[in-house]
């Protein structure tokens, strides 16, 4: 707890010991809370003063301080979509404008946590001192495009649950206002999963057409077999699972597919599903966002693959304003060339491997046709193998000097051994 805070404790303790009566309540004990325990009356929660550790592992204030050098804030210029359960006015959020459709999202307050929390990775405040960055590329500016009000529709009618109808409704706005608005959309995050229809596959096709990466999440491993997607998942992971033909939009070609990677001896299949479509994973245990009341809060894992598709539109967002001439193609591909793995070799864990946002923003490329890149300093070359420039020998002298002595010397032992009998039969006449 904040000293502030146990100072006025102590102070309202002390007050009521002497018989005084407080015309005011003290507050109650604060506690670090998950982003999805918090509603916007919550009063019991304190703001997480720990560093976010995913940021921490990707390096987040080491990039943003290349890009200081740079004279470039991360995400500047950059503007970013959020199709979800709508973005909270709390400060530390750059918005910029947006859409609800009442027919999708009846709520004029915000019940539900998760646009709030990815939108907080994408681009929320740095905290400062030790506790450091919330989002990845805080100058980016957000569109809230809110589709749903809560999972599913509320008993009262108040609230309107997650639909493909209003996610395809969403992304149709950021079509029809991508290049009207200022900054101008080039990202439209989708942290949800719904099912594949000529609708939904004809908006992905004009984003793309548009110039705007949809950044999507590959799937969460569900923890009931409720999930109207996700249902035939649930439980234990089976072999040969791949969930490329059922979470979308992630399982469209030109959407780049979000996983989460987790600490060394953790099993990634209880957290995530296998998708062979999965083009890149980031770290998201242990991750802080903020809250729907405006405090940072710690985020759930077991929506992990939403956290990490918000984790990559930030990256992507910070690519974008360090190389604004760039296309969103070679922008893409920048990401995965950096990334850990090799080359163009996915996983379905992992895709082309965890992103390193330092190492996109710092290693060489050169693209050419449809945005692949060509070259690269650190690329691996096939070249002819050519045997090694022998060493001096320094023996060599003394070897040849031994042979030549050796030749005189065996010549003269075979020399002896001829000489030896006819010595010998001379030997009685000499006495």
């Amino acid at each position: 707890m904040p000293l502030g805070r146990r100072v006025a404790g102590l102070v309202a303790g002390s007050l009521a010991l002497g018989g005084l009566v407080l015309p005011w309540a003290p507050p109650a004990y604060a506690e670090q809370a998950a982003c999805s325990e918090i509603q916007q009356d919550t009063t019991e929660a304190d703001d997480v003063t720990e560093p976010s550790v995913p940021l921490q592992q990707l390096r987040v204030e080491e990039a943003t301080k290349v890009l200081e050098r740079r004279g470039v804030r991360p995400g500047e210029g950059v503007g970013v979509a959020v199709i979800d359960s709508g973005i909270a006015d709390v400060p530390g959020l750059p918005q910029a404008g947006g859409s609800r459709n009442p027919a999708f999202a009846k709520g004029r307050d915000y019940p539900y946590y998760h646009g709030t929390a990815v939108a907080g990775l994408i681009a929320g405040a740095d905290r400062g001192g030790e506790a450091g960055p919330v989002g990845i590329a805080p100058a980016a500016s957000l569109y809230d495009v809110r589709v749903y009000d809560t999972p599913t529709d509320s008993d009262d009618g108040k609230y309107r649950g997650l639909t493909d109808a209003g996610v395809i409704d969403g992304l149709e706005w950021v079509a029809a206002n991508a290049r009207s608005v200022s900054p101008r959309i080039r990202i439209a995050n989708v942290s949800l999963a719904v099912k594949d229809s000529p609708e939904l596959r004809q908006v992905v096709r004009r984003l793309a057409a548009l110039g705007v990466v949809v950044v999507a999440a590959a799937g969460n491993r569900p923890t009931s077999a409720d999930d109207p997607v996700l249902e035939d998942f649930a439980g234990e992971p089976r072999p040969g699972e791949d969930a490329a033909k059922v979470v979308f939009p992630a399982g469209y070609p030109t959407v780049v597919a979000a996983t989460s990677s987790v600490p060394r001896g953790v099993d990634a299949r209880n957290f995530v599903l296998q998708n062979s479509a999965t083009d890149i994973a980031v770290p998201t245990m242990d991750g802080v966002s903020y809250a729907v009341n405006g405090v940072t809060c710690l985020l759930p894992p077991e929506a992990a693959t939403s956290w990490a598709a918000a984790e990559t539109s930030g990256i992507l967002a910070l690519l974008m304003s360090a190389f604004p001439d760039e296309s969103p193609a070679e922008t893409v591909n920048r990401l995965y060339r950096s990334a850990t793995g090799v080359d163009d070799v996915t996983t379905r864990l992992t895709g082309h491997g965890i992103a390193q946002p330092v190492e996109a923003l710092q290693r060489p490329l050169s693209f050419g046709q449809r945005g692949r890149p060509e070259t690269s300093e650190t690329e691996n070359t096939t070249q002819q193998a050519r045997a090694p420039r022998p060493e001096k020998d320094v023996l060599e002298d003394t070897r040849h000097d031994a042979m030549w002595w050796g030749l005189a010397g065996g010549g003269a032992l075979v020399i002896a051994l001829l000489l030896r009998p006819v010595l010998a039969r001379k030997r009685p006449e000499d006495r």
